[in-house]
């Protein structure tokens, strides 16, 4: 396996994660035209600068804490709601979509649109209604009204707002004033950062963070030099990841291989013995390997035999990437493990002693899942040389420090056969 040049672990860490809040997100920012007389020339001018400065604002300071900004307006000519839809539409993965409209209905202050009050969109219009509160902007109502109408929100596919500007607040032609407009672009932008921010846990040889990728939350753990053992619920039986993790005192587990009943169907090693000797697989199928000396390798095996040279073996599949490069390799899995989007575990290397754990959510409204090849796409963003698939659906778990991180798609922990646990 190739490997990366010499880095120090917090170059390491940088460059898997970044340092920024909002990074490997996507948001759209929008921008409507002014409502109002259209024979009153000047002052549309004036509102279409001021939404268009907000946006702007928006996006740099989005920008800033690392996430990707669409813009479905980029100049002071009229773009119809339609077009600014389709722009919307071709980044479904967003995480976000925040329109920028003004108000003159004679009500002076400021107002939130959701579609829905609930979901994603709900908590960030709370978000930034509770920050406009502390900062004492004028809002109109409560600050947030569910609209029934609006094509912006109805027609775009990602959780969505739309923030109704009070352009007139501050007096002067200039409309909108400056002072008033920061504070505005900042309640939006602290309201963002406390909605989507990646979270960062940091332990003993290994950091985990939560991140927003195509849609659907994805949990991914980092590990330099790890100890790490195949985890076997005793014959007949299933424990849950975390059970696991705790009867060896391990500090992070994710879900192993496949079952069928309370049988294993693929190959485990533990201290080069299998207890699955009998298993003979249709195809070469992927599988981690640890030695002796603790480097670890993704090979391809049909039976436990061909795995007892590691310590440890778990087999599972099918691979996600090889050289670096996203290869979802036929392995001669069924349809329902291999074909589109659901809650997916998966392991990865960078090199021989840098291991990755990656677990995405899915089945719910705020997290579709992902395909094999977009969690492969995953995990080369994060350095990955080669990954394969573990067992998916309400299977994948991901334990850090104790607690379950991600969100497991029965409601609950599944009890497992094995797991790869991180003493």
């Amino acid at each position: 396996m190739s490997k990366l040049k010499s880095e120090s672990e917090t170059e390491f860490q940088e460059r898997v994660f970044h340092s920024r809040l909002l990074a490997g997100k996507v948001f759209v920012v929008d921008c409507g035209c002014p409502h109002g007389d259209e024979t009153e020339e000047n002052v549309l001018r004036v509102d279409e600068e001021v939404l268009l400065t907000c946006a702007f604002e928006f996006g740099s300071e989005l920008a800033r804490h690392g996430a990707r900004v669409i813009y479905t307006r980029s100049r002071l000519a009229g773009v119809s709601i339609r077009e600014r839809i389709i722009i919307a539409n071709k980044y479904p993965q967003a995480s976000a979509l925040i329109s920028w409209q003004n108000s003159r209905s004679g009500t002076q202050g400021f107002k939130v649109m959701v579609k829905k009050d609930e979901g994603t969109a709900g908590q960030l219009a709370k978000a930034i209604v509770q920050d406009m509160e502390a900062r004492d902007v004028k809002l109109q109502d409560s600050g947030i009204v569910e609209a029934a109408g609006g094509r912006i929100l109805q027609k775009t596919v990602m959780p969505a707002i739309l923030t109704e500007v009070d352009t007139a607040e501050g007096q002067g032609d200039s409309g909108l004033a400056e002072t008033a407009r920061r504070r505005l672009v900042q309640t939006h932008v602290q309201a963002l950062l406390k909605v989507f921010r990646n979270s960062v846990v940091t332990g003993p040889g290994y950091t985990y963070r939560k991140m927003r990728f195509a849609g659907t939350d994805v949990h991914l753990v980092v590990l330099r030099s790890p100890k790490l053992i195949v985890a076997t619920a005793p014959s007949g039986t299933l424990e849950t990841t975390s059970a696991l993790a705790a009867l060896h005192s391990g500090k992070v587990a994710i879900n192993g291989g496949y079952v069928h009943g309370t049988q294993p169907v693929t190959p485990v090693v533990v201290n080069h013995k299998s207890p699955d000797c009998g298993i003979d697989l249709p195809a070469a199928r992927s599988a981690l390997g640890v030695l002796d000396d603790g480097s670890m390798e993704i090979t391809q095996a049909r039976t436990a035999q061909e795995l007892l040279g590691f310590r440890y073996a778990l087999g599972a599949g099918p691979q996600l990437v090889s050289g670096g490069k996203v290869q979802v390799r036929d392995e001669k899995f069924p349809p329902d493990i291999t074909t589109g989007a659901a809650p997916r575990a998966a392991v990865a290397l960078v090199d021989s002693h840098t291991l990755l754990l990656g677990v995405a959510d899915g089945r719910s409204r705020q997290d579709r899942g992902l395909t094999l090849a977009e969690m492969g796409a995953f995990l080369v963003a994060r350095g990955a040389v080669t990954a394969m698939n573990l067992d998916g659906g309400g299977s994948a778990t991901l334990v850090v420090g104790g607690s379950v991180k991600n969100d497991p798609s029965d409601g609950g922990e599944r009890p497992v056969a094995n797991a790869l646990v991180i003493l």
